[in-house]
């Protein structure tokens, strides 16, 4: 039995991993995270915590100078600190519970 109409549409979009909608991937990231048992879900809450703690004084702090010293700077710029950020913190994390 093959899908058709919009039920094959969705169906498509679904299992290509560059068009998940959002939604979907934070739904399932959720999902991920519930599954660990506690010591994976510190492990993971360390690394997020961290994450923010360095990026959010760097994000602000740039949005700050833009007002004086530095050209306007694309979003994608903030996001690629706050993903350095976390790659930091797992790194930090891992060694932390080695």
């Amino acid at each position: 039995m093959t899908a058709s109409g919009p039920l094959a549409s969705l169906l498509a979009v679904l299992q290509q991993p560059g068009e998940r909608p959002p939604a979907a991937t934070a739904w399932a990231n959720i999902d991920m995270y519930r599954s660990g048992d506690e010591f994976a879900r510190r492990k993971i809450a360390e690394a997020i915590l961290l994450a923010f703690v360095i990026s959010v004084p760097l994000i602000l702090a740039v949005g700050f100078l833009q007002f004086f010293l530095l050209p306007a700077l694309n979003w994608i710029f903030a996001f690629s600190i706050l993903m350095l950020a976390w790659i930091v913190g797992t790194v930090v994390s891992a060694i932390r519970h080695r």
